[in-house]
């Protein structure tokens, strides 16, 4: 009968306590975890689970030995006394030290069963933590490749801006150049035919003045064009660069176009020519 009671208090303590300890402990994970993590957190779980139950066979064993031993040593004390009940205090005695040994070890089971599931709670929470950190590492990494990516795109937005500008320039610098020469080689023709063109030649030294700042100018957005990394510094130099550039073409074209002007003016001196008859 008392064998019976033993065993129905450990059914009734002992696996409660298992249950309690494999509540919220099933292979339900976050759906939001990546298959790696979810397979990581069912393995630590599945490990607890071995864990307990052979915490739960291991006090069975253990408990179901000593009731052996103990029914085994009772009879044995009472085929040993000279008559009925003479070994009721020791058989009395000996059930009391089986029952606290019982005792004790459900005792130590159970604990050994809230530290498991601690343990498994713990090791769930820092693959948890791990994870969330891994996965916040990797949201930055990608973070940092996008912008570099955008960045590197700004950069060669940038750089097309610039070789576009300064193509456009030097288109303008070629024609003023080309105009440079044939008002040269004017001045040099009305020269020769006796015209003064002392005025005009100092225009066109000042224009050649403008035209060769413009050409410093303008071969500076070239220089930025290959040289300069930092988009953000590329956009405020290109704007400051190119405007520049353009006021110096700009002024070097209003140099030339006063010397122009000036120079249609002039004329050749006339050969006169005379006879005289005797």
């Amino acid at each position: 009968m008392k064998s019976i009671i033993t065993s129905l208090i450990i059914v009734g303590v002992i696996f409660p306590v298992f249950a309690n300890a494999q509540s919220g402990v099933g292979d339900t994970v976050r759906p939001g975890l990546r298959p790696e993590a979810r397979q990581d957190i069912r393995d630590i779980r599945q490990d607890a689970r071995s864990d307990r139950k052979e915490i739960v066979n291991t006090v069975q064993t253990e408990n179901g030995t000593i009731r052996k031993e103990t029914k085994q040593k009772v009879e044995d004390l009472r085929a040993g006394a000279a008559k009925p009940g003479e070994a009721r205090e020791d058989i009395k005695a000996l059930r009391g030290d089986a029952r606290e040994t019982i005792k004790e070890n459900r005792k130590e089971a159970i604990e050994a069963l809230k530290e498991n599931a601690e343990d498994r709670k713990a090791d769930v929470e820092a693959r948890k933590k791990a994870l969330k950190a891994d996965l916040a590492a990797k949201k930055d990494l990608k973070k940092a490749e996008r912008k570099a990516k955008l960045d590197e795109k700004a950069k060669e937005r940038v750089v097309k801006s610039l070789a576009n500008a300064y193509e456009k320039l030097t288109a303008a610098i070629t024609r003023l150049t080309g105009a440079d020469t044939k008002i040269a080689a004017k001045l040099t023709e009305l020269q020769a035919a006796g015209v003064d063109i002392s005025a005009t030649q100092s225009l066109l030294v000042t224009a050649q003045s403008a035209l060769s700042k413009a050409k410093t100018d303008v071969e500076a957005t070239k220089s930025l064009a290959s040289a300069e990394t930092n988009t953000e510094t590329s956009k405020e130099t290109l704007r400051g660069l190119v405007t520049t550039a353009h006021a110096s073409i700009k002024a070097a074209g209003e140099a030339y176009k006063a010397v122009y002007e000036l120079l249609k003016t002039l004329t050749p001196v006339p050969v006169s020519t005379s006879s005289t008859t005797n």
